[in-house]
């Protein structure tokens, strides 16, 4: 149903963060703490403590494939994935089906995208630790995490291009 009597609502925001990792997560925490009104986009699923770690604690003997995975199905859907080191029987399910969502790169320049969709990020993938070598670097008098390569967060690159008042 259209109501022609009603104007659309607009929000216009001072910073807009993209993903809810560690350091989307930290530029949102900064944002908010310094009173700009501020929105955070995540593209996956809420991830419930304990509840979806359906692998956590759980001994090799009731794993499939005594907890060394089904090779198969890593090549067949997770090529690129399984080439990130702590890719696993026990952590697949916070991994990306490249099968699903494939990319392509450059052969001469290789780049492995590890992606996985869901609240908190390669902090989740990552076994719950981000473990990234960073630097600090300051924007004003804004503290902002600089990841070391550019694949890693979007969200940093948004936080070192806004201006912040």
């Amino acid at each position: 149903m259209n109501a022609p009597n009603i104007a659309p609502q607009r929000k216009t925001y001072d910073a807009i963060v993209v993903g809810s990792g560690i350091t989307g997560g930290w530029a949102a925490k900064e944002f908010t703490e310094r009173g700009l009104d501020t929105l955070v986009l995540e593209r996956g699923r809420n991830v419930t403590h304990g509840e979806d770690y359906i692998t956590e604690h759980k001994p090799s003997w009731e794993m499939d494939f005594h907890g060394q995975g089904n090779k198969q199905e890593f090549e067949e859907h997770y090529p690129r994935q399984s080439m990130a080191g702590p890719f696993n029987a026990y952590n697949k399910h916070f991994f990306v089906k490249d099968s699903k969502y494939p990319y392509t790169f450059d052969e001469e320049e290789p780049f492995l995208w590890v992606r996985g969709y869901h609240l908190g990020g390669r902090s989740i993938t990552w076994g719950r630790a981000d473990c990234q070598d960073r630097r600090v670097t300051v924007n004003g008098d804004m503290p902002v995490l600089q990841p070391r390569t550019a694949a890693s967060s979007l969200s940093s690159m948004l936080v070192l291009s806004m201006r912040l008042c």
